[in-house]
């Protein structure tokens, strides 16, 4: 019991170590993602000269200075309008819908109309909105554009840009050599396309693209100051970054230790609050709900609340998921994980409709009606009807072959069961009447000597006569108690509340043993026992105990009703399965029952019920071979009495 509870412990101090290991680990990634400049990736890096992290940087100015010299051009090139892209598809959503009402109108007129020809049409009509439209494009254009350029003179870049007749610069007196001097370029021009990282080639194309023709040149670099608080903030990350991988994955290998052992002789009452009353699909389906749902949330709003938010979150996202993982352990050593999956058991409930359609279509072919069949199942539900009123003696009739007929049959074979069965019952209480009877004077007559005797000691002074009468209340208390012993035990065997146990035993050594205790009786009894025994073992899978009273109470039975001077007849044989114990002797009383009427409680051969028997004896016995899975017969010629009880053979040893 201790080991128990301190197993317990243990698994729930492990639970909770787990719990608050996840916990860690989800606000270490929050914080190491969110709160760095750098990615994970910094931990294989050695220098940030050539990291990732700078070319995502370089490759995100690129399309920055692309889109300037591609789409923006100038300042003057946006308020001229230039930016203006003269088709429905740059049009907002509310001009759309009038474009596309006004198309359709005018296309109704001019079926030929080039696509040109209707935009200009529609600018036309609707002059007033489409200015208002692109006095706002120009200016989200402008604003855009500048911001631009402010980015990237806010992160220390100086770009140098040349396409047709637009030049743009933030260092003009600086030439190519000095940008690909710098310790982080990029340049491209007529002569050539380089930078200073190792095998670099942005994905340029679209309104990013760089052309020869017309020749494109730009040269980026990032300042020397920008570039050294780059490199300190990279280094103090890299300090970071290590040992907090590290951490992470020490405290994943006890995370995995844990959850095994949580798993290892798992048992229910460890985590009483893991239930799997919810199919095991359907909650995770749930939980990866839930775990989206809570990662979006953090990820939206970290920045605003940092470990205010994730702590909590955390919390709850371990606790489900340890939740989860001890499920699935539960399902495993409960053996229903299949059970517990709603698609497969969708699954296999729309199997199971379909193949009982396809077992049941000869029974669904042979229910076609016909007017034969129609009137056999009138016939039936009248039958039906009547039986249930009581009329037990109905039989029903049909012409037709086939599955009424057989329904027809069955019906009428459950109807003889029933008319048995009201036999049956008729006739156990016909039997209860007389056990009460037999027991009532059974018990009454030893019951009144017993009184007789205390009057009787009451009114003498003799003290003969006194131990006289002393001994027969003696006699008859000792008879009332063996009745009433015999009465509990056959309760208990009725009942099947005994306890078994079946063993290999030489049924030849115990019938000796048996034999021997009743010594005494034997002799005193005026009996000539004939015993016939082998020279090998006869082994038997029996209960020695139970088939030492089997043969007692036999041997009791014989001792009570056998007629003086005659013979007894013990002997065992055996056939394929069984061994036989056989016991043959005379009766003193003549035997006018039914032999089976013989293991019925309080039953008798003699019916005066002058002799001390309880009429109990051959009823344990019964009840005790059939408890072994053996069988009892009782066999009746004339006076000659014969109990045969067979019992199942067991292998030699």
């Amino acid at each position: 019991m201790l080991d128990i509870k301190s197993k317990n412990t243990k698994k729930r101090i492990t639970y909770v170590l787990c719990l608050l290991i996840i916990t860690l680990i989800i606000n270490a990634l929050f914080f190491l993602t969110h709160k760095m400049d750098s990615s994970m990736e910094i931990v294989v890096q050695k220098d940030y000269y050539q990291s990732f992290q700078l070319r995502d940087t370089v490759t995100h100015n690129l399309y920055i200075l692309t889109e300037i010299i591609n789409y923006y051009k100038s300042e003057e090139n946006i308020i001229d309008g230039n930016t203006l892209f003269y088709d429905e598809n740059s049009l907002p959503f509310d001009l759309r819908m009038e474009y596309e009402d006004f198309e359709d109108t005018y296309r109704d007129n001019y079926e030929l109309a080039a696509d040109t020809e209707v935009f200009e049409a529609f600018i036309e009509k609707y002059s007033n909105e489409y200015e208002v439209y692109k006095q706002e494009k120009i200016n989200s254009d402008l604003s855009s554009y500048r911001e631009k350029l402010a980015y990237l003179e806010s992160n220390g870049i100086e770009y140098y840009l040349e396409s047709n007749d637009v030049k743009l610069t933030n260092v003009p007196d600086k030439d190519k050599n000095y940008f690909m001097s710098s310790e982080v370029f990029y340049v491209f021009d007529k002569d050539n396309q380089a930078s200073s990282f190792t095998d670099y080639k942005p994905f340029l194309f679209g309104m990013h693209a760089l052309e020869y023709y017309p020749q494109d040149t730009l040269y980026m670099t990032v300042k020397k100051e920008t570039l050294d608080t780059q490199v300190r903030t990279w280094n103090i990350e890299m300090g970071i970054y290590k040992p907090s991988i590290i951490l992470l994955f020490i405290s994943g290998l006890f995370l995995v230790a844990g959850l095994f052992y949580m798993a290892y002789e798992y048992k229910s009452e460890y985590f009483p609050w893991v239930k799997n009353s919810m199919y095991f699909d359907l909650k995770l389906v749930i939980f990866i709900t839930f775990v989206t749902l809570i990662t979006i949330f953090e990820v939206e709003f970290y920045r605003y609340f940092g470990l205010y938010l994730v702590l909590p979150t955390s919390l709850i996202l371990s606790f489900t998921t340890i939740n989860i993982y001890l499920s699935i352990i539960k399902h495993y050593k409960d053996k229903n994980f299949v059970k517990r999956i709603l698609v497969l058991q969708i699954f296999f409930s729309i199997c199971r409709y379909i193949g009982t359609i396809f077992a049941k279509l000869p029974t669904m072919i042979r229910m076609i009606p016909t007017p034969y069949k129609a009137k056999d199942l009138d016939h039936i539900i009248y039958g039906v009807r009547s039986i249930s009123n009581g009329d037990l003696d109905h039989d029903i009739k049909t012409k037709t072959s086939g599955l009424y007929k057989t329904l027809a049959e069955d019906i009428n074979t459950i109807t003889d069961g029933l008319k048995n069965a009201v036999y049956n019952e008729l006739k156990s209480e016909r039997m209860r009447t007389e056990l009460i009877s037999n027991v009532s004077h059974d018990i009454r007559t030893p019951l009144t000597s017993i009184i007789t005797y205390v009057d009787l000691m009451k009114r003498t002074d003799d003290p003969e006569k006194k131990a006289e009468y002393l001994k027969v209340i003696d006699q008859k208390s000792q008879r009332l108690k063996n009745l009433t012993d015999d009465l509990f035990e056959a309760s208990k065997v009725n009942s099947g509340n005994i306890p078994i146990n079946l063993e290999t035993i030489d049924l030849q050594f115990l019938l000796s043993q048996c034999l021997g205790e009743l010594s005494e009786k034997m002799h005193s009894s005026g009996l000539e026992f004939v015993i016939n025994y082998y020279h090998h073992h006869k082994l038997a899978l029996v209960d020695g105990n139970l088939m030492f009273r089997i043969i007692e109470n036999i041997m009791s039975n014989i001792f009570k009703y056998s007629l003086q001077n005659s013979r007894v007849y013990i002997n065992i044989e055996e056939d394929d399965d069984y061994l036989l114990l056989i016991f043959k002797n005379i009766s003193a009383f003549p035997l006018n029952v039914e032999p089976h009427e013989l293991f019925d409680r309080f039953k008798r051969g003699d019916s005066s019920r002058t002799t001390e028997g309880s009429g109990l004896g051959l009823s344990i016995a019964e009840k005790l071979v059939f408890l072994q899975g053996g069988e009892p017969e009782i066999h009746i010629d004339g006076d000659l009495f014969k109990v045969i009880i067979k019992v199942k053979k067991a292998e030699a040893i």
